[in-house]
């Protein structure tokens, strides 16, 4: 009788259960899910360091081109009663996005803000002076919902504002 216990004992299971298998699988799906959230992820992060990178450029190329244009004074100039743009604001020359090989130019803006300074630096907001010193602020769209609000830049809202940099102009020359 002692056989067939022996026997029973060492049966041995070739192949996996269908719970091993259902087990198995689960893992991989879940390894699986994650890796390709990780693809979403980097994917999106790749876009948004594009979109700031042109953004960046386009405010610095800005910036240069407001630097190498002659210096157009305010003095004199009344406050007009504009909502916006501010008429102070488009006296430099704005660049286009598409002369600068971006792959989607319509979805950009640039915004150029002029404030006249007392000789101190200081914003004169009323810009009844000009010291022969001015404020640039260059700011970059980013219409990122598609909305196109931002072509008449008074949608001013965080997602879309990507990049913004600000210098001064001075007039330079003989006195």
């Amino acid at each position: 009788m002692a056989a067939p216990v022996n026997n029973r004992i060492r049966l041995k299971k070739n192949g996996f259960s269908i719970i091993e298998v259902l087990i198995a699988m689960m893992i991989l799906g879940i390894i699986a899910a994650a890796f390709l959230l990780a693809l979403v992820t980097a994917s999106k992060a790749i876009a948004l360091a594009d979109i700031r990178t042109v953004s960046e450029s386009l405010a610095r190329s800005q910036l240069e081109v407001i630097k190498s244009e002659t210096y157009i004074s305010h003095q004199g100039i009344t406050t007009p009663d504009l909502v916006f743009p501010d008429v102070f604001d488009v006296l430099y020359t704005t660049i286009d996005p598409a002369l600068y090989g971006v792959a989607n130019p319509s979805r950009f803006g640039v915004k150029v803000e002029v404030t006249p300074c007392d000789s101190s630096g200081t914003p004169v907001p009323d810009r009844s002076i000009d010291e022969d010193l001015q404020l640039v602020v260059v700011t970059v769209y980013h219409d990122d919902n598609g909305d196109g609000l931002f072509t008449d830049l008074t949608e001013d809202t965080p997602d879309e504002k990507v990049f913004s940099i600000t210098n001064y102009k001075s007039k330079r020359g003989l006195s």
